[in-house]
């Protein structure tokens, strides 16, 4: 049985010389696992003539006045206002609409059991 080797592309040429390792690279460097220097901090030295910060203005409306706050009043003995309009006539014509569609659902039920 011929076993077939697959073609070597440009890609497996590529990632085969990634993965190898330098010729003047030391076992750290081909692992991965170099050590990285630290650099530190150095403390600004000012220098005359360097940057200086920009005085910024204000925005205008920081020095406006305040707006003054309106009051709203809500008249509470007006009819229907503190119930949504939901009062003991509108409780009344609610219960009668639905004894209404009950009562036309329980006609309808009795004309499909009688097959009329």
């Amino acid at each position: 049985m011929r076993v077939r080797k697959r073609r070597t592309t440009i890609a497996d040429v590529v990632l085969a010389e990634e993965d190898a390792p330098d010729d003047g690279a030391d076992a750290d460097a081909a692992d991965g696992t170099e050590e990285i220097p630290v650099v530190a901090a150095e403390e600004p030295v000012e220098q005359p003539g360097g940057w200086e910060p920009v005085p910024v203005t204000l925005p205008t409306y920081v020095a406006k006045a305040p707006a003054g706050r309106s009051v709203r009043t809500i008249d509470l003995d007006a009819t229907g206002v503190w119930s949504s309009g939901r009062n003991a006539s509108d409780s009344a014509l609610a219960r009668e609409a639905e004894q209404q569609r009950a009562a036309q659902a329980d006609s309808a039920e009795q004309r499909r059991v009688s097959g009329a």
